[in-house]
């Protein structure tokens, strides 16, 4: 199966379905973001006090498949807030729900490698259907200036699947934390 046919097969969750494939046969997060043509990097953010930055109101402005946006999670009641790179972002707009073998959360904009300009941020993270704890979810994110997968993970998920908690190391090692809610 190509990595092509994996989007157009679930497009919900293209970039960490094909991360989590790739993965599995021991190749990087970086060699999988290439393949895909995708990227999560820092996008624009508005100072809400208190030293957190919400995610810009233009969420909805981007377009799939316009400009090398891969797909939008813009107007769900989903939020994320994800601190990295010493910056905290809260995103609005997302989803949340069980979709097969995972319970996903997805904030934000996924563009590819071509996008121009400012990059949106993403939030995104999959863990087992009834986990209230876990290890190494499929988790990426683009904020405050960083951007990355967080390859080692851990976190809590509320039973009722209403919130969560997540903190982790990028690739590259840099921290990463936060919380959401659907």
């Amino acid at each position: 199966m190509t990595t092509s046919s994996l989007i157009d097969r679930d497009p919900a969750r293209p970039i960490r379905m094909a991360c989590s494939i790739t993965a599995g046969l021991g190749l990087g997060m970086a060699a999988s973001l290439a393949l895909l043509g995708a990227t999560m990097p820092a996008g624009a953010a508005i100072d809400t006090g208190k030293g957190r930055k919400a995610s810009h109101s233009s969420c909805s402005s981007y377009k799939p498949g316009r400009n090398s946006v891969v797909r939008t999670f813009c107007t769900g009641s989903a939020t994320a807030v994800v601190t990295a790179a010493g910056t905290t972002t809260v995103m609005k707009g997302g989803t949340c729900g069980k979709s097969g073998n995972y319970f996903s959360v997805n904030v934000g904009v996924v563009t590819a490698t071509t996008f121009k300009g400012s990059k949106p941020n993403y939030f995104g993270i999959d863990v087992p259907p009834t986990a209230t704890s876990f290890n190494n979810a499929i988790l990426s994110y683009a904020v405050g200036g960083a951007y990355g997968y967080a390859t080692t993970n851990s976190g809590t998920v509320a039973s009722n699947h209403k919130s969560g908690t997540f903190s982790g190391t990028d690739l590259q090692g840099n921290a990463m934390s936060g919380s959401f809610t659907c």
